[in-house]
């Protein structure tokens, strides 16, 4: 969560700060044990490895900064699998 909420403290993502969610995809597939925790979780850890990958190149093409997309993908489904794996408590109706 820490690596993908760094990059909204920042004005600027550039590609080469983007190598640092490598950490987290790691830290991520290691809590998970590669598990799916819910439907389209690696879906969207996918897209925001290829975000990352090519959003320089779409960035240039489309005049729109494409570089934070791929962290809040990432923080995304940090937060949704901390929700996840949380017990629930079921408060019994007296």
């Amino acid at each position: 969560v820490l690596v993908s909420a760094g990059f909204f403290a920042t004005p600027y993502v550039l590609p080469y700060d983007l190598a640092a969610m490598a950490i987290a995809i790691a830290f991520l597939m290691q809590a998970t044990r590669g598990k799916q925790a819910f439907p389209y979780m690696w879906t969207l850890v996918a897209l925001a490895v290829l975000l990352s990958a090519s959003s320089r190149y779409l960035g240039a093409m489309t005049g729109v900064p494409l570089g934070l997309l791929a962290p809040a993908l990432l923080l995304f489904v940090s937060v949704r699998l901390h929700n996840v794996s949380q017990p629930r408590e079921v408060e019994a109706l007296a």
